[in-house]
C-alpha cells in the first residue's frame, strides 16, 4: 500500500522526491507545476514548516498569520519553481540514469527503463519509507539499502580490498561473524585490525550491530596494525536531523570507550536522498561533514562507472514487495 502523505514543500530536494514517488509508485502518469501546486496544497504540514520563529500562527493554518492569500500563493509557488530548478540539475547531473523524462515542463517516467533506472527507483522509495504502509516494508526497505549500499563500498576498493556487512539481518553476521554480538564483535576488530577496551562489552548488548552496517579493510601490510579502513552507517531515512546520529556513529573518535585504534577508521554515511541544492552543492554541509557521504547522485555515480549489473534488483523489488515500475 502506498501513501503520499506529508509533502516537505520548503525543501527543493524532498519536494522533487514527491513528484519523483508519485509518478513511480503512486500512481500518477506525469507531474506538471500546476500538479505539483495542488499535491502541495492538499498535504497536511508539520508544526514547524513554513514558519520562522518572529512568524506567528495564531490561526494555527501553519502560515504566518500576516500573509493574506495572494501572498500564500506566491510562496508556495516559489518553492515549486525552486523544485523544478532541483529536477533540472537532476536531469542533467544524472543523465541516462536518472529514471525520468522532463518534457515541456512535464516529469514523466521513461517509457523503457535500465538496471540503474531500477536502481534509482529503489533509492527514491528507501528514502521515503514512510509513503509505504504495507507491513514489514519498512525493514525491508531498509535491508535493500544496505545491499545497495555495500555493493556501491565494493566498488570504492580494490579487488584486493574486504567488504562485510555487519547488519544483524545480513548473512556475513551468519556465515562470517556471530548471531551474538558479543561473539561477533572481536571477530570484527580482528579483521579490522584494531581491538577493543577492557570494558567494551558494557557499551554493547548481546544483540544489535554494535553502530556498524558496513566495514570494508585493505590490507596494505600484513605486518604491522594501521590497515586502511572504512566503517560504514547507512541511513535509509529522509531528513537530515533523522540521519545525524547515524553520522555520529561512523566518527569513530567518538567511540574511544569501546574501539582502540592506532589510525581510526574513516567513516562513511550512506544515505538514499539526492542531497544537493540545485548547483549540485551540499544542501547543509554540518551534516555531511566528518564522514564520507554517499548520497543518491554518489551511490549511482559509482555503480555507473563500474558498468555492470552487480545487484540482482528484480530478486531486490521482489523481496522488498514493490512493483518494478514498467
Amino acid at each position: 500500500m502506498f501513501s503520499l502523505g506529508r509533502v516537505a514543500r520548503t525543501k527543493p530536494h524532498l519536494l522533487a522526491d514527491t513528484a519523483e514517488i508519485a509518478i513511480a509508485f503512486g500512481g500518477y502518469e506525469g507531474i506538471s507545476a500546476s500538479d505539483l501546486s495542488s499535491i502541495i496544497k492538499q498535504s497536511t504540514r508539520p508544526d514547524d514548516e513554513l514558519l520562522d520563529i518572529d512568524e506567528p500562527d495564531v490561526d494555527d493554518d501553519d502560515l504566518p498569520d500576516h500573509l493574506d492569500g495572494a501572498e500564500t500563493t506566491s510562496r508556495e509557488q516559489a518553492y515549486v519553481e525552486e523544485c523544478v530548478r532541483q529536477i533540472e540539475f537532476r536531469v542533467s547531473a544524472f543523465g541516462l540514469c536518472y529514471p525520468f523524462v522532463l518534457d515541456r515542463g512535464r516529469l514523466a517516467l521513461r517509457k523503457e527503463l535500465t538496471y540503474l533506472n531500477h536502481v534509482y527507483l529503489l533509492l527514491l522509495a528507501c528514502s521515503r519509507i514512510r509513503s509505504f504502509t504495507s507491513k514489514g516494508i519498512k525493514q525491508r526497505l531498509a535491508d535493500a539499502f544496505e545491499l545497495i549500499c555495500a555493493e556501491c563500498l565494493r566498488r570504492l576498493v580494490p579487488e584486493t580490498g574486504e567488504v562485510y556487512m555487519f547488519g544483524p539481518n545480513s548473512n556475513d553476521r551468519r556465515e562470517v561473524f556471530h548471531t551474538n554480538l558479543s561473539a561477533a564483535m572481536p571477530l570484527l576488530v580482528e579483521k579490522l585490525g584494531i581491538e577493543l577496551t577492557r570494558d567494551w562489552e558494557k557499551n554493547f548488548g548481546s544483540s544489535g550491530d554494535g553502530k556498524i552496517d558496513l566495514v570494508s579493510v585493505v590490507r596494505v601490510d600484513k605486518l604491522a596494525p594501521g590497515v586502511v579502513v572504512m566503517v560504514g552507517q547507512c541511513a535509509a531515512m529522509e531528513e537530515e536531523k533523522n540521519w545525524e546520529r547515524k553520522r555520529q556513529e561512523a566518527i569513530f573518535a567518538t567511540r574511544r570507550g569501546s574501539f582502540i585504534c592506532l589510525v581510526d577508521p574513516q567513516g562513511i554515511l550512506f544515505i538514499p536522498v539526492c542531497y544537493r541544492q540545485a548547483n549540485g552543492e551540499w544542501i547543509n554541509k554540518d551534516y555531511v561533514s566528518s564522514v564520507v557521504t554517499m548520497d543518491r547522485l554518489r551511490i549511482i555515480s559509482v555503480l555507473s562507472a563500474h558498468g555492470k549489473e552487480t545487484i540482482n534488483i528484480q530478486e531486490i523489488y521482489k523481496k522488498v514487495g514493490l512493483p518494478m515500475a514498467a
